[in-house]
């Protein structure tokens, strides 16, 4: 389907956003699907239609989809357990979908979901995308690595610039694939008309680069020079289990991904970490520009 109604669950979030933002530009109508209270005037502003919807309700999915050509998905949990949230708001989207016999379901998962990470939120991923292909539907599953979008957080760019200190829990020498999230938009606008993505699992991620390598560019970019401060694992442990099971495991294999053939012969030319970076919030610190 090159043109039509498209339905994005998670619309308000870094890679919904992006996703509204691509299907806008290709032509697409755009429902925004998001939490009670879920910011609508950003989803109005780049031209979606915002719902909100709570999708711990059994039929709450049913109306944010009536009318819809596709859906996207792009959800991620919330309290105590995130998986187990993750996957009963997932399984009620796909089972909205289901029944209302969409014409496609764009699934966004992450890289190594079926590896068996011991991450609770990538393996309940791999149950999400096996569940997918047992509703029938035409579905497309992306599997992202780490969004370079969060190397332009707010929170973490600020506190960097004010201290001169780059704070993570990701080693200095762990390498890690980053994609951004219009790139993986713009191969969910793809999915929605292009064959060769019917029913496939695409992993999608850059080259990996360290933030040994990352450091001496941001220092340049935003004329301040920086230094790297790990913030132990242990000390997300108590508030966020998830997140420091993930950054245990990316401190321990590296989160990187082969060049994906099919993802080069759609033609999809990948941002690198560096023009991302010289186009974001860290450029728009530089003395240079101050005033």
């Amino acid at each position: 389907m090159s043109t039509g109604r498209v339905t994005v669950f998670g619309a308000s979030g870094r890679g919904g956003r992006a996703y509204v933002r691509m299907l806008r530009a290709a032509g697409y109508e755009v429902r925004g699907a998001i939490r009670p209270g879920g910011n609508a005037d950003v989803l109005r502003r780049l031209g979606a239609e915002p719902v909100e919807v709570d999708l711990a309700h059994p039929d709450g999915a049913a109306a944010a989809i009536e009318g819809a050509d596709a859906v996207v998905v792009s959800l991620l949990g919330r309290g105590v357990d995130v998986a187990a949230n993750e996957a009963a708001i997932t399984r009620s989207v796909f089972e909205a979908a289901r029944r209302a016999r969409v014409g496609r379901v764009v699934y966004t998962s992450v890289h190594l979901a079926d590896a068996k990470t011991g991450v609770p939120h990538f393996d309940i991923k791999a149950e999400l995308e096996r569940e997918l292909a047992a509703t029938g539907l035409p579905w497309t599953v992306l599997r992202p690595t780490t969004f370079m979008d969060g190397l332009d957080e707010p929170s973490l760019r600020e506190t960097a610039l004010a201290r001169g200190v780059f704070v993570s829990p990701i080693d200095i020498d762990t390498p890690i694939s980053y994609v951004a999230t219009e790139d993986l938009a713009r191969l969910a606008v793809l999915a929605l008309k292009d064959a060769r993505l019917d029913r496939a699992v695409v992993p999608i991620g850059g080259p990996p680069v360290a933030y040994r390598q990352l450091l001496p560019i941001l220092s340049e970019i935003c004329g301040r020079e920086l230094r790297f401060e790990w913030l132990d694992v242990a000390a997300l442990e108590a508030q966020q289990p998830d997140m420091a099971a993930m950054f245990r495991f990316f401190n321990a294999h590296g989160f990187t991904v082969e060049p994906n053939p099919l993802v080069e012969a759609l033609g999809l030319e990948l941002t690198d970490v560096e023009t991302f970076l010289r186009w974001s919030g860290w450029a728009a610190a530089h003395p240079s520009r101050a005033g």
